[in-house]
């Protein structure tokens, strides 16, 4: 533990650049006769996190020479860190200041320009919020905005916490430019990164957005976070004005996103498997499991797989054990690791559904 004596430095997580089948029981599976030949992924780490392409509405953006996080609240507005906009505020309609991208997947991607952002704070720490406000409203058929949560979490509550920062604080070399998530139970961190700046924090794995992170202290201080439940009556009503300005929602009301349902998964002869129902007869989904060790040097497997018809109106995917801990470090091999299964839509990758495994993972 540090000590109080000493004086912390606080640095700000942004990144500053330079330039039909019968029906079978689980136990009736044949995994091994299907296997895939695509080769397992493995991928660094916000510091502990994982890659991802959930929730599109949380985006990345430049400004000024900076990377940062943001969220879509409104169709035309986002959140992220006052110090990425340097905890300034202007208005400049119709002319770009900067650019938000959004992600579906690494082919897939919309980047919107912003006139507009207003600072609520001018220093590192639980005022550090800005909002930005989009030329062209969000469609939405792209992305649904998340909204701002009326309440923080509670000790040990589950949160949702993504960045698109470095995966190690060594240098801006390391920044992966990548959309990263953390889940864990809540409670004190010291995991932000340069580029996760304006990054947020969510209740539960689908839930609202509570918080924007602001920086970390340096020397393993712990993380420092803007506060979006403090202010969220004067975020909302500034969101609402400029939204409603912008004459309302574009392309009609948010589709209404049917999640597929996961019936279960667990481990068998050597196979993690996941099983679904699926969403509207459509018969592709993707797979995504991973392995991640809690307290430990930490490792990353996953793998998009299509699902294989049950027969009895489900789908199922599964993936190798020892595929899964040949792509773990050597270093994190003797480690207990827990792995989550994740379910997508084909069509509209607006929502996952996720769920975890039972059995821990145990690498020789």
């Amino acid at each position: 533990m540090r000590r109080a004596s000493l004086p912390l430095r606080i640095v700000t997580a942004a990144i500053l650049l330079s330039a039909c089948g019968e029906a079978q029981t689980w136990e009736q599976l044949s995994f091994a006769d299907d296997e895939p030949a695509a080769s397992p992924a493995i991928h660094e780490k916000l510091v502990g996190g994982t890659f991802t392409f959930a929730r599109p509405e949380i985006g990345y953006f430049l400004a000024g020479g900076a990377l940062c996080t943001a969220t879509l609240i409104r169709p035309n507005v986002a959140v992220t860190a006052a110090h990425c906009v340097g905890y300034g505020s202007g208005d400049y309609p119709g002319r770009s200041v900067g650019q938000v991208v959004f992600q579906w997947n690494a082919a897939q991607s919309w980047a919107f320009d912003f006139d507009a952002y207003v600072s609520y704070g001018a220093q590192v720490g639980v005022d550090d919020i800005a909002l930005l406000r989009l030329i062209q409203p969000m469609p939405a058929e792209i992305a649904r905005p998340s909204k701002i949560a009326s309440r923080g979490p509670v000790a040990g509550e589950r949160i949702s916490w993504f960045g698109y920062g470095c995966a190690q604080r060594a240098g801006v070399e390391n920044a992966t430019g990548l959309k990263q998530q953390l889940v864990f139970d809540f409670g004190q961190t010291d995991n932000s990164c340069p580029g996760d700046s304006g990054g947020p924090s969510l209740l539960g794995p689908d839930g609202q957005v509570f918080r924007v992170t602001s920086g970390y202290l340096d020397g393993g201080g712990g993380d420092v976070f803007g506060d979006l439940v403090s202010e969220k009556v004067r975020l909302d009503a500034q969101a609402d004005l400029w939204f409603s300005a912008s004459g309302g929602p574009v392309g009609g009301e948010a589709p209404v996103i049917q999640s597929p349902e996961i019936t279960r998964t667990g481990t068998h002869d050597g196979y993690a498997y996941v099983e679904w129902q699926p969403v509207d007869d459509a018969q592709r989904y993707a797979l995504y499991v991973v392995g991640q060790s809690k307290n430990a040097p930490g490792g990353y497997f996953g793998r998009w797989e299509a699902g294989k018809d049950t027969g009895r109106g489900t789908l199922y995917a599964w993936v190798s054990l020892s595929d899964v801990c040949r792509a773990l470090p050597v270093s994190g091999r003797r480690l207990a690791y827990r792995m989550t299964a994740e379910v997508w839509p084909e069509a509209d990758a607006s929502r996952a559904r996720y769920r975890a495994f039972d059995a821990t993972l145990y690498c020789r």
